[in-house]
């Protein structure tokens, strides 16, 4: 988390997915990790080359904004270092989702 911190990067993707379900709910794993972080800082974040990520760039200053652009609502949640947050919490926690409209 110190990592993102200092970049001002956000988890998002299945991990996030992963961290907001009940274990009942998650009977597979994520296979990778996205971060995603403002532009202003993404050379910074890349040069640390701690270990294996995807790393997503956003124009705006604040890195999850591309977020709420995802193909569908179960995936329009994010980490960051002191909280989480869930775009459509009625639908994800009932397993329901919708397509972006």
């Amino acid at each position: 988390f110190k990592i993102m911190c200092t970049c001002d990067a956000v988890i998002s993707g299945s991990v996030a997915l992963h961290f907001l379900l009940s274990t009942n709910q998650t009977n597979w794993t994520p296979t990778d990790l996205d971060l995603y972080v403002p532009q202003a800082n993404a050379c910074q974040l890349v040069s640390l080359g701690i270990c294996k990520f995807d790393v997503v760039i956003s124009k705006r200053v604040m890195a999850a904004a591309p977020i709420f652009q995802f193909h569908t609502t179960v995936v329009m949640n994010f980490i960051s270092p002191g909280r989480y947050f869930c775009a459509y919490p009625a639908l994800t926690f009932c397993g329901l989702s919708m397509v972006n409209p």
